[in-house]
């Protein structure tokens, strides 16, 4: 229903960001078959590392009996810095990397934690409207550049 609701707009745009919540739902099925690509944020935490290959094995599943166009487009990592101490998070983060890298997945940005992040939210704004110059700003701006460069 969603692909074919969307394929009027094809011309219209040369994007479309479908955010679906972080659950394996009739919506997250939907957007997979009505995409090209999926981006897959993960927070490096053992829940995130399970959810992660969940939703690796349904993009493979939508793939072959849907969308044989699908593509994973890459993995990136939130609430996450290489310069964070917490030695959990980069244990989970070599896990996924060697799990994925040989596939190109892994995504050079990650999205730091910032609590503008979670006040832009409660604002009903962007981070762009709600703290233009803050990190949260920064690494998203960063990612998109990254996302499109890989589209």
């Amino acid at each position: 229903m969603l692909r074919k609701g969307l394929a009027p707009l094809q011309d219209l745009y040369d994007y479309c960001l479908i955010d679906t919540p972080p659950s394996l739902s009739a919506l997250t099925y939907m957007a997979l078959v009505a995409c090209n690509a999926v981006f897959i944020p993960c927070q490096p935490e053992y829940f995130g590392y399970e959810g992660l290959n969940k939703l690796i094995q349904a993009c493979e599943r939508v793939k072959d009996l849907y969308n044989p166009t699908l593509i994973i487009g890459g993995i990136f990592f939130t609430k996450y810095s290489s310069r964070y101490r917490k030695k959990l998070h980069h244990d989970v983060v070599a896990l996924i990397d060697s799990k994925y890298s040989e596939a190109n997945l892994m995504m050079e940005t990650t999205i730091r934690e910032n609590v503008s992040l979670a006040e832009a939210q409660i604002k009903k704004q962007s981070i762009h409207q709600w703290a233009p110059e803050s990190n949260g700003a920064t690494d998203y701006e960063l990612l998109t550049q990254e996302i499109v460069a890989r589209v």
